[in-house]
């Protein structure tokens, strides 16, 4: 997905989104060599690249009896 913004500067930027597919789960290094090449391939033309990693994690804590309490907490990494 691309999406074009201003910035400050008056200057468009790109944003792209890399998702993993619904149902599938990565640890936040496993994703990143799991998309590599897709990325390589989408930042290439470009002369500037600025990334940022943001990720909603899902924490299962066990609760009393059997029930099962999900946390759920989204990151996002510094440029």
């Amino acid at each position: 997905m691309k999406k074009a913004k201003k910035s400050a500067l008056k200057v468009s930027a790109t944003q792209h989104t890399i998702k993993a597919s619904k149902n599938q789960t990565f640890d936040p290094k496993t994703f990143l060599v799991a998309v590599k090449q897709k990325a390589l391939e989408k930042f290439k033309p470009q002369t500037k690249v600025r990334i940022v990693q943001r990720t909603r994690m899902e924490y299962a804590v066990p609760a009393a009896g059997d029930k099962t309490i999900v946390e759920v907490r989204n990151v996002q990494s510094k440029t």
